[in-house]
């Protein structure tokens, strides 16, 4: 089970290192990061949502950032809806598609002959789209440059002429230049002209705006707006088309409920996300999600791989008073299904990882807590799950207590170093560039293998 962030990744690092060049660290995230991995987790989930749970002693005395002996807690989300097809839900949906003239581009920097354009990507992934709606679904298509027009009014698919709709999609073209708010004014419109047309019934309903653009720079123009038609139970997902395409103001749009985004910097991202993991992305598994842990041996703990408002709060909220024992992990406002891959008894999901760092407040020989979580699933009703963990605590630098626990190492490791690096290597001495090279050398032996090659471009950069 993945967070609001949805199908979050690192593409946009991916694309500037494979680029040549170095990106800003905040193009890397813990959480983009986590979601590129499959870690296993234990039997299919029966709940909506529950925790797999795991704890380790580990330390990596290369790091250029902390080079000590640490304790975490690995907390896995995940539902009885990962790796699952869509349920019964209604998908009202409304595609709103940027076609300002820098569509036309590709989706590299680097200039390919004969590579479809951003808004030919679109387009096509656009038809799949289509493709994978049910007859009881709601489909709308709305273009917009300075200005905002309806294409295919929001209509239910089993009333649409197919053929009218393809041939609709592939006469769009690009022109002029970018308004962000026509887009989604008009979108949410087409929705709610459609709404008024419902009859009153008990038939449950995903609302959905979905925004394909490849302009990121004014995208908080939108903000207050997505948090206002959220309250309408109209629900947002921003696809960033370029591998310039910032996260920063989306993470902060991770705040609101039922949002999500994700990055296209390669050809088949487009495909992938709208196509083939359609009941993944369009789909909330369980909103207002709340983990707390509680322990007398807590006191202070990081938090990593959620939104960095939830992590920054955590890590701030629960010092001050040293009697406390219950810390809040973090509040999620939904989470999504994941994929599963099965490996015999094992079940792998694609992210859904929450890493915490502990500092105890006095050396013992075992860990105890009680890890809790509340939530809602989607038709309202509250949930509550409760874990009690406890661990002996051997006297030496490495423990883990599966091979999960590896991975999200190396995983953390990998963003921890990069991000550091990128951070300090402005304006660093050749001395101390030196170091950072000598170090990533070192880190290859522990980084994880589908980042391999991303760290070996990293260093050809870093030296040239």
């Amino acid at each position: 089970m993945s967070f609001s962030i949805g199908a979050l990744n690192s593409k946009g690092f991916s694309s500037s290192i494979s680029s040549g060049e170095l990106p800003p660290s905040d193009h890397l995230t813990y959480e983009g990061v986590f979601n590129e991995l499959c870690f296993p987790v234990g039997p299919r989930a029966t709940k909506e949502c529950e925790l797999h749970i795991g704890f380790c002693r580990s330390q990596y005395v290369s790091s250029l950032v902390d080079a000590g002996v640490r304790d975490y807690l690995a907390l896995f989300l995940k539902g009885s809806s990962d790796g699952q097809p869509r349920d019964s839900r209604v998908l009202n949906s409304v595609i709103v598609l940027d076609i300002s003239g820098s569509m036309s581009g590709q989706l590299t920097r680097k200039a390919q002959e004969g590579a479809p354009s951003r808004l030919a990507l679109a387009k096509e992934a656009i038809s799949m789209f289509y493709g994978k709606l049910r007859d009881s679904d709601c489909f709308g298509l709305v273009v917009f440059d300075t200005s905002a027009k309806i294409l295919v009014p929001c209509t239910r698919k089993g009333q649409l002429d197919a053929e009218h709709v393809f041939s609709t999609i592939n006469q769009i073209h690009t022109q002029g230049g970018t308004n962000l708010r026509c887009g989604f004014e008009a979108g949410t419109e087409a929705l709610r002209t459609y709404f008024k047309s419902l009859a009153k019934d008990e038939q449950q309903y995903e609302n959905r705006l979905v925004m394909l653009t490849d302009v990121n720079d004014n995208m908080g123009v939108a903000e207050e707006f997505i948090r206002k038609v959220s309250e309408e139970t109209i629900h947002t997902t921003i696809v960033g088309i370029s591998e310039d395409f910032r996260s920063e103001t989306c993470q902060r749009l991770s705040e609101i409920r039922g949002f999500n985004y994700f990055c296209a910097t390669e050809n088949e991202d487009l495909k992938k996300h709208l196509f083939e993991n359609f009941d993944y992305t369009f789909f909330p598994a369980g909103y207002d999600i709340s983990i707390e842990v509680e322990s007398d041996n807590v006191q202070r703990l990081e938090v990593f791989g959620t939104p960095d408002k939830a992590r920054v709060a955590a890590y701030n909220g629960n010092f001050a008073d040293k009697e406390r024992k219950s810390h809040v992990i973090t509040r999620l406002k939904s989470s999504f299904p994941s994929e599963l891959e099965l490996r015999e008894e094992q079940v792998l999901t694609h992210g859904g990882l929450i890493l915490v760092k502990l500092l105890p407040r006095e050396e013992r020989p075992s860990f105890m807590a009680v890890v809790s979580m509340t939530y809602v699933d989607v038709t309202g009703e509250k949930g509550k799950e409760e874990y009690k963990v406890a661990y002996e605590l051997p006297e030496k630098e490495q423990f883990f207590t599966e091979e999960s626990l590896y991975q999200a190492m190396q995983a953390y490791h990998f963003v921890n170093e990069l991000k550091h690096i990128i951070d300090s290597s402005k304006g660093a001495s050749k001395e101390q560039k030196t170091r950072y090279l000598e170090c990533l050398e070192q880190f290859k032996s522990i980084a994880p293998k589908q980042k391999l090659d991303e760290l070996t471009t990293f260093i050809a950069i870093l030296q040239s």
